[in-house]
């Protein structure tokens, strides 16, 4: 067999299983003959680095290579992209120091670089089908313990220095057996310690994606304690609300009276002091947000109070908005970080206020404006995205991600401005559905 045709078909069968793989655990974020044509590229690039004949070049190739084509072609985050490349570098890499080892012990005189020995072709077989059972335990694994978003916990990222030191332990594993020849009881030896690594970063692989799951799940309770909250704190407030205007009703005739003895009187100034102590009753001022989607209201319910015990000033005009197209997850995430950031802004002025608008354009346009108060001018990046300016930058800055995501999602687009004379902050979105 030809050393070129050898390297085709290894690199070809290597590449449908790649593919499938990854076709099988990701969404597809272009057309499938696009996928098709990126995956040969690829492959074509790393058959000819082959002809190097340097293990360590190939098995880089192979990581960055399947990283390039996972971030350019799937809807993945760099870091679950970057994870499940070095465990399939890895896993192919175990394979073939596996097979070498058992058929150089049953075969003396076999070599792996001989690609011209027909030995290699019984090499190939159990090494690929050795790749393609622990690809498919990964794939399983990650059907099970699927979830949208990664959460990136530390034990999730302290996770991620197995694979990295089990590549370097199988370079010098690989280093040994090409340098060397080796007695049959070392080379089973080096087959039993690359099984245990196989076993190790399968088990990494499941631990990464249960603490996820788990994570999630915390995540989603924590999200329906919120809103079960928001919804007590809610209809506490309209129990209140309900309560002032009642008093208010049978109170009303005494008013009046009071009223007609200052108008008899020409007391006009009273007067005005009287209605305007009135208008500033409770029962007079519905700032609880009333709109058709229930828990848009209890979530803005929640700042109504956290912006009365700040004596920031909240005017919403919430009425036409119609944002029942977003799910319950993405209504807290972009209005709790709006929200978030513009209290955080506007309790540092001196006359803190807070202006949100959400209304309709037309059908489909969904438009999003809050104004607010901001002493301090924000540094944007080139993208003019806001950067924080809070001293624990690392752990900042996220909420502005989240809310681009979500906006992206629906196909819109988000604008930061900054009005130094009036020291004002500005964020208009669109979005569409």
């Amino acid at each position: 067999m030809s050393q070129i045709l050898t390297y085709i078909i290894t690199y070809f069968i290597e590449g449908t299983i790649a593919f499938t793989y990854f076709n099988f655990v990701y969404q597809s974020r272009i057309k499938f003959s696009k996928v098709i044509l990126t995956t040969s590229i690829f492959y074509f690039l790393q058959f000819l680095l082959s002809f190097a004949h340097n293990f360590v070049l190939n098995g880089a190739s192979f990581l960055v290579f399947n990283l390039l084509i996972l971030l350019i072609c799937f809807d993945v985050s760099i870091g679950s992209a970057l994870f499940n490349t070095i465990m399939m570098t890895i896993l192919m890499t175990t394979t073939e120091l596996i097979t070498g080892n058992i058929i150089g012990a049953v075969f003396p005189f076999f070599d792996v670089a001989d690609m011209r020995n027909e030995l290699f072709v019984l090499y190939l077989f159990i090494c690929k089908s050795m790749y393609i059972f622990t690809l498919y335990i990964l794939a399983k694994l990650m059907n099970i313990y699927k979830e949208p978003r990664m959460v990136y916990t530390l034990e999730n990222i302290l996770l991620a220095f197995i694979p990295i030191l089990s590549f370097v332990i199988l370079i010098i594993l690989f280093y040994i057996c090409s340098s060397n020849i080796l007695p049959r009881l070392h080379e089973i030896l080096i087959v039993s310690c690359s099984f245990c690594l196989i076993a190790v970063n399968i088990l990494v692989f499941w631990v990464q994606n249960y603490s996820n799951s788990k994570h999630q799940e915390m995540l989603r309770l924590q999200e329906n304690l919120q809103m079960e909250a928001d919804e007590a704190h809610y209809y506490k407030m309209l129990e209140n609300h309900d309560a002032e205007q009642r008093i208010l009703i049978h109170d009303i005739k005494n008013h009046l009276t009071a009223i007609s003895l200052m108008a008899q009187n020409n007391k006009s100034s009273d007067i005005e002091n009287y209605i305007k102590k009135l208008e500033s009753t409770p029962a007079l001022n519905t700032n609880f947000v009333q709109t058709k989607n229930t828990y848009f209201n209890m979530l803005m319910s929640r700042y109504v109070s956290l912006c009365q015990s700040k004596h920031i000033r909240l005017h919403t005009d919430t009425q036409t908005c119609n944002i029942d197209y977003l799910e319950p997850e993405e209504i807290t995430a972009l209005f709790s970080n709006l929200m978030d950031n513009a209290v955080s802004a506007a309790e540092m002025t001196d006359d803190p206020f807070i202006d949100i608008r959400v209304s309709e354009k037309g059908d489909t346009n969904t438009i999003i404006s809050i104004d607010n108060s901001c002493n301090i001018a924000p540094i944007f990046d080139s993208s003019h995205l806001p950067h924080t300016t809070k001293p624990d930058a690392l752990h900042h800055g996220i909420g502005t991600k989240s809310i681009q995501k979500i906006v992206e999602s629906h196909n819109g687009n988000i604008m930061y401005s900054y009005d130094e004379s009036t020291r004002e902050y500005h964020t208009i979105i669109n979005m569409f559905h």
